[in-house]
């Protein structure tokens, strides 16, 4: 457990011992006035973090069950009673979850506690909201209407998993707090606006970069699925895959800032054109950075975060992930990658094809392993720094930030930050040469996984 969700987690367990003990007087009544008439507790089977089940308390709103009535025939749905609908309206209901937080099942605020059923279903991606305790309140309740499918409440889970931040659980709070229909009025409308935002807009009248507001970049993004893919190289072959087979996205089409490009297509989709497309208003709020330069993915990442585009990560299905494995925003796994146990990837990191990292190794933001690259356990890579095809770090070794590894280098010693290191075993060259061109990937089409 990283220290950001230890802080996160003991001071869910102080508030909530505080709590108890300041309730204490109005749980014990409760708890007396339910037992007259039957067990004042219900035990709520859950999915809690990295999968683990666990029995989730909330008072009893629903009239005793009685086992046959007259005709020989079960209660199918028990009705709540005028006592348990006051729970229900007061939030009492819920306290027994604050039991739940002191022996650490839960937090106050993560994704919703899934079913099991549900649970069983998720694919590697759905599964990252798995990461976080789960949330007597969290920013997928507070953002919630009553239209809005399973995949979009999820994406909202997978917001507050890639999002996290003590301000964002503050929000959330917040936002709990006000009144419903407030809320609403305030949270990301899940149906597309009939028309433009701002006529004006519309007409011309006003320069691009007005027309395309925050508001409309989030309308937008929960309205569809479509995004756009950053890079129309080698690289975008194999990300472009990768996001047809998951099946979570539709592809808008490509951006690449060379004009030479700008028309053509890749695998059936069309290169939009440069930068200067990212304001117009019919383009997705959501985008893929499909380029293998850590620099290059790192500016584009700038650009794109400022003018408040989503970077989701993207994880081909043939992928294996093991169990509490974090993936940042803008992460790219690609085909038959291979990511062992309490792994962490920083935003914007790629795994390219084949590559495999062992337990409790740390990819720094926008590092690349090459295809085939392979990480020991306890590995750590710096930040913008690229592993070569078929290279391999052995355990615990450390590799600075904006380091080159040589293709097929063995590298068995620490690499200093801004270095290439080459051979085998990997010698040291001081003053790093500059990255190599990705090797184009061969993307893998459906049918021949």
């Amino acid at each position: 457990m990283d220290v950001v969700k230890f802080l996160k987690y003991s001071t869910d367990r102080v508030v909530a011992l505080l709590l108890v003990v300041l309730l204490a007087p109005l749980l014990l009544l409760v708890t007396l006035l339910l037992l007259l008439s039957g067990s004042p507790l219900v035990l709520e089977e859950r999915i809690g973090e990295r999968g683990r089940p666990f029995a989730m308390f909330r008072f009893r709103t629903l009239r005793r069950r009685s086992p046959l009535d007259g005709a020989g025939m079960q209660e199918e749905e028990p009705q709540k009673t005028a006592f348990g609908r006051l729970l229900e309206k007061t939030r009492i209901a819920g306290l027994p979850r604050l039991f739940n937080i002191l022996i650490g099942e839960m937090s106050f605020v993560g994704p919703r506690a899934a079913h099991r059923q549900r649970a069983d279903t998720y694919t590697a991606r759905q599964g990252r909201r798995l990461l976080f305790r789960p949330g007597i309140t969290g920013w997928e309740q507070v953002h919630e209407r009553a239209d809005g499918a399973a995949a979009e409440r999820i994406e909202l889970d997978l917001y507050y998993v890639d999002h996290y931040s003590p301000w964002l659980d503050f929000k959330t709070l917040w936002h709990t707090l006000i009144p419903r229909r407030r809320v609403r009025a305030s949270a990301v409308p899940l149906a597309p606006s009939p028309g433009p935002e701002n006529p004006a807009a519309a007409a011309g009248t006003q320069p691009p970069a007005v027309a395309t507001t925050a508001r409309a970049r989030l309308r937008r993004r929960a309205a569809d699925d479509a995004l756009v893919v950053v890079g129309a190289g080698g690289l975008a072959l194999a990300v472009i895959d990768a996001i047809e087979l998951q099946g979570f996205f539709t592809i808008a089409g490509l951006v690449d800032d060379k004009t030479s490009r700008h028309g053509s297509t890749l695998l059936g989709h069309t290169v939009l054109g440069g930068r200067e497309v990212l304001n117009r208003e019919e383009i997705p709020g959501r985008a893929v950075v499909a380029l293998g330069s850590p620099r290059g993915r790192e500016s584009w990442f700038a650009q794109l975060e400022e003018l408040d585009f989503d970077l989701p990560a993207i994880v081909h299905p043939t992928a294996v992930l093991g169990r509490d494995v974090e993936i940042a925003s803008g992460s790219l796994l690609l085909a038959g990658v291979i990511v062992d146990a309490a792994a962490r990837l920083c935003r914007g990191a790629i795994l390219n094809t084949g590559s495999i990292v062992s337990p409790d190794c740390h990819v720094g933001e926008f590092g690349h392993l090459a295809p085939g690259a392979r990480l020991a356990g306890g590995v750590r890579v710096g930040a913008r720094t690229y592993v070569g095809i078929g290279a391999s770090v052995a355990q615990g070794v450390a590799v600075g930030a904006d380091a080159v590894i040589g293709a097929n280098a063995a590298v068995v010693q620490p690499v200093p930050s801004g270095t290439t290191a080459v051979g085998v075993p990997a010698r040291v060259v001081r003053g790093a040469a500059p990255a190599p061109r990705p090797t184009p990937n061969v993307a893998v089409r459906a049918g021949s996984h």
